[in-house]
């Protein structure tokens, strides 16, 4: 999870960092791959493409949603559903899909 946070930011601030890494190096050394760029090129081609970014941000979007979701559920916080808030979440669930 911190390596796809870590892809995430690294997405999010377009590369810049690694931009500015790549033009400040000295020519006969060669950059380090970091992990977060690993995560991020599935083909392993040494190279980022929309598909693989488009890959990685549906996924932290659906990774947020999930989080959003269980924190929605956990009314008094405690990390844990019980059967209590589950069927109070149900309910609700039901109501807005005019199940009830």
């Amino acid at each position: 999870m911190k390596e796809q946070l870590m892809a995430a930011a690294l997405i999010a601030t377009g590369f810049g960092l690694v931009a500015v890494a790549q033009e400040g190096a000295p020519e006969e050394e060669e950059l380090a791959v970091l992990p977060e760029f690993k995560s991020v090129d599935a083909n392993e081609d040494g190279m980022i493409d929309v598909a693989e970014t488009k890959e990685l941000t549906e996924m932290l979007e659906e990774e947020h949603q999930i989080e959003f979701q269980f924190e929605t559920v956990d009314e008094n916080r405690d990390g844990l559903i019980n059967n209590e808030e589950y069927v109070a979440y149900d309910a609700v669930l039901k109501e807005r899909l005019g199940i009830a």
